[in-house]
C-alpha cells in the first residue's frame, strides 16, 4: 500500500511522502520526497491536501483537489499520478483509511527518544518494558469504563445526537429513509448501514442522519455502532499482559 503523508519539516516548508508497493507502475519513485517551501503558504497547502485527503464524499475531496491543484499544480499532478485510492478516503476501496490516525513510525521514534543509543539487547528490553507498562495502563482505563462502547465513542454518538436533534427523516420503507440536514440530504439505509455523506460508511459510527433516523423508529444508537467501538472489544485488545523475558539461566 502507498500512502500520502503530509508533515511539518521545518518553519513553511511541509513535505509530502509517497512510498510505493509492488504495483506502483514507477517503483524507481519508491520514498520519492516532493519538498513544498512557499513563504508563507506552505500551511495552506497542507491545510488543502489534508482536507482532500480526509474528505468522505468525492464531489468534496473534488472541491479541494481542484484548489490544491491551481494552487500546486506540480503537487497536484504528483498525487493525481500516484492515485487518489491510495490517498484519500473518498476513493478508498476498503477500509484502512482514518482507521489509524497516527503516523507509528514517528510516534515510537519519540517514544524511544531517550533509548535510541541503547544496545540492541538493551533496546529491546526498554521496548518491553514500555509496551508492558502501555498495556497495563490501557487495560486499566479500559475496565473504568462503564459503558456498552468506549467513551471516546460515547461522545462521539453525543455530539452527533445534539447535531441531529432537529433533522426529521422522511421514510421510505422499513430501513431507508430520505434525510435532510439543511445543507445536505441523502437516502440513510439502516440495515446496510451506509449514507450518502459516506462518514456512516467510513467510521462504522452512526453519522447525525443515522441517528435521527433511528430516533425516529426508536432504534438503540449502539445497536448501529461497529463491534469495534465496544468496550469489550477494546478489553480484549489489551488483555494479554507483556511479559518480563526473564533471566537465561532460568
Amino acid at each position: 500500500m502507498a500512502t500520502a503523508i503530509i508533515s511539518n519539516s521545518g518553519a513553511g516548508s511541509y513535505t509530502i511522502v509517497h512510498v510505493s508497493d509492488g504495483d506502483w507502475r514507477h517503483p524507481e519513485k519508491a520514498a520519492t520526497l516532493a519538498t513544498v517551501a512557499v513563504e508563507g503558504g506552505g500551511r495552506r497547502l497542507a491545510s488543502m491536501a489534508v482536507a482532500a485527503a480526509k474528505a468522505y464524499r468525492q464531489s468534496e475531496f473534488n472541491e479541494y483537489f481542484i484548489e490544491l491543484e491551481r494552487y500546486a499544480p506540480a503537487i497536484g499532478a504528483y498525487l493525481r499520478e500516484a492515485g487518489f485510492s491510495r490517498w484519500a478516503r473518498a476513493y478508498s476501496d476498503g477500509k484502512r483509511f482514518d482507521i489509524m490516525t497516527t503516523n507509528i513510525g514517528e510516534c515510537l521514534n519519540a517514544a524511544l527518544a531517550d533509548a535510541h543509543k541503547l544496545p540492541i539487547q538493551c533496546l529491546m528490553e526498554y521496548i518491553r518494558n514500555m509496551l508492558q507498562q502501555w498495556f497495563y495502563e490501557r487495560r486499566g482505563d479500559a475496565s473504568k469504563m462503564g459503558g456498552y462502547i468506549t467513551a471516546w465513542a460515547e461522545g462521539e454518538i453525543g455530539k452527533r445526537l445534539a447535531l441531529s436533534r432537529n433533522w426529521h427523516p422522511e421514510p421510505i420503507d422499513m430501513y431507508r429513509f430520505n434525510v435532510h440536514d439543511g445543507h445536505f440530504g441523502g437516502i440513510i439505509d439502516l440495515k446496510v448501514r451506509t449514507y450518502t455523506c459516506r462518514v456512516f460508511d467510513f467510521d462504522k459510527l452512526p453519522c447525525g442522519h443515522a441517528l435521527a433516523a433511528a430516533r425516529s423508529h426508536n432504534i438503540h444508537p449502539y445497536s448501529l455502532c461497529s463491534s469495534y467501538y465496544q468496550t469489550e472489544a477494546l478489553l480484549c485488545a489489551y488483555a494479554d499482559p507483556i511479559m518480563p523475558v526473564g533471566s537465561q539461566a532460568d
